[in-house]
């Protein structure tokens, strides 16, 4: 599966000319509200939408509003509004980045704030049945074609692997207890190899 929210706008263009599978945005907003390079185009919005990709909208406050301080909750349903005028409901996910941010928006903290996420989308006038597609099954919609295009391809296509780098060096590791004094660290599993 292809994850576009860390890349330039080169980048976006060119998977969603060229891949055979939907795309995602996993934690991206729209450019037409904040522009930021995090940020979605409305032209990768129209191809996303000619891909059947999903753009999942985030919770961090840079890419909600341009006023970080005031980033709340109605500033996330209002992407979801904006990008739902421009391509439609079926395009559309949950992205908080909860895992990757500091802090979040105003009045969604944390996932216990979900319902009040469906609620607000619903007090805006957002149909049921496209909140129900937004918080989940939009993307489990995608995660199946992916999968199917995985499977259609098998024999076309060879498997590419890339060796990923290790991100949690010490500076990362302290970073994060900074942040997060209270929390569980440096926890290590044993491997099952």
């Amino acid at each position: 599966m292809i994850d576009l929210s860390h890349v330039s706008e080169a980048t976006m263009l060119g998977a969603l000319e060229t891949s055979l599978a939907p795309v995602i945005f996993t934690h991206s907003s729209a450019c037409g509200l904040v522009e930021s390079p995090r940020n979605t185009s409305d032209l990768c919005l129209q191809k996303l939408k000619a891909n059947n990709g999903v753009i999942m909208i985030s919770f961090i406050p840079a890419l909600t509003h341009s006023d970080t301080t005031t980033a709340d909750l109605t500033h996330v349903v209002d992407h979801i509004l904006y990008v739902a005028e421009k391509i439609g409901f079926d395009h559309i996910g949950i992205g908080s980045d909860f895992d990757g941010m500091v802090k979040a928006v105003s009045g969604l903290e944390d996932v216990s704030k979900y319902p009040d996420l469906v609620a607000t989308m619903l007090c805006k006038g957002i149909q049921k049945c496209d909140v129900k597609k937004v918080i989940g099954l939009n993307t489990i919609r995608v995660l199946k074609e992916v999968e199917e295009a995985g499977h259609r391809h098998t024999k076309d296509l060879p498997v590419l692997e890339d060796e990923v780098k290790q991100l949690w060096d010490e500076n990362m590791r302290a970073f994060v207890r900074s942040k997060y004094p209270a929390a569980e660290h440096d926890v290590r599993r044993p491997s099952n190899s």
